[in-house]
């Protein structure tokens, strides 16, 4: 008897490499898992020893937008080990069941991904906050149509780009204060907080003035705790949304 696909979803972000085994009717969340790769230029002993005790798929399907040498370092090691090409999502020309007023050929695959695990589990409009290295944020209203986005520094770069611009200033370690400052550790920390939920807030004022209903936001992403707060009202943290897009995407492509 031949066995069902077991396919491998993986996510590769800038800062975060997340994986979960999915059938086509659902993704096994248990399973899913994480692992920090910024800075490390050689992957080989964590994906190990991480990914050797797995049940071996029958396919892998990656979004990676962390360039060609974390690529290189999974497709190698997945053909050694499991003995099949690890498939990563490269042409982005349309979104499958979503018209987009966007450039697709710009747009990175995480955004689109983000977007397929979107439509579907959550009632439009909404906007998918994608709080990573980059934050972005992507309007999806009924359609569904993909309005387009905002892109702007993570919390990290501007933290980063705070300090080497103003040599004089603090390094804030946390932003967990996003009100009025009383100190220069609690203002820094205030101002970027504020500047990601003012983006947000604005772009929600945006789509209610097109005559829609205040869209749902959507937050993912391994700083999502951090601004979550700040926006108040009914906001969603979803860390597995590009792993349930990338699910749509093989949904697609293969079985519909």
């Amino acid at each position: 008897m031949t066995r069902a696909p077991l396919h491998l979803l993986v996510d590769i972000g800038n800062t975060r490499i997340k994986w979960s085994f999915g059938d086509m009717d659902r993704l096994t969340l248990d399973g899913s898992q994480a692992l920090l790769h910024r800075d490390e230029t050689d992957l080989t002993a964590q994906i190990n020893q991480l990914w050797s005790t797995l049940q071996p798929p029958t396919q892998v399907w990656v979004s990676n937008v962390a360039g060609s040498e974390i690529e290189n370092q999974i497709s190698n090691w997945v053909q050694l080990n499991w003995g099949v090409k690890a498939l990563f999502i490269k042409e982005i020309s349309q979104l499958p069941r979503i018209t987009s007023q966007y450039s697709l050929g710009t747009i990175g695959v995480d955004r689109w991904m983000a977007l397929l695990g979107l439509y579907g589990r959550y009632s439009l409009p909404a906007i998918v906050i994608d709080c990573g290295t980059a934050i972005t944020a992507d309007i999806l209203v009924e359609g569904p149509i993909h309005l387009g986005g905002v892109i702007m520094p993570g919390f990290v770069l501007m933290r980063e780009s705070l300090k080497q611009g103003a040599k004089a200033l603090p390094v804030v370690a946390d932003c967990n204060f996003d009100g009025i400052g009383g100190n220069t550790i609690q203002a820094i920390s205030s101002g970027l907080l504020n500047a990601v939920a003012g983006m947000v807030q604005r772009l929600a004022a945006q789509v209610e003035g097109m005559g829609c209903p205040p869209p749902q936001l959507v937050l993912s992403g391994g700083d999502a705790g951090l601004i979550a707060p700040v926006l108040g009202g009914q906001v969603e943290i979803d860390p597995d949304l590009v792993l349930y897009g990338i699910q749509q995407y093989v949904i697609h492509n293969q079985y519909s």
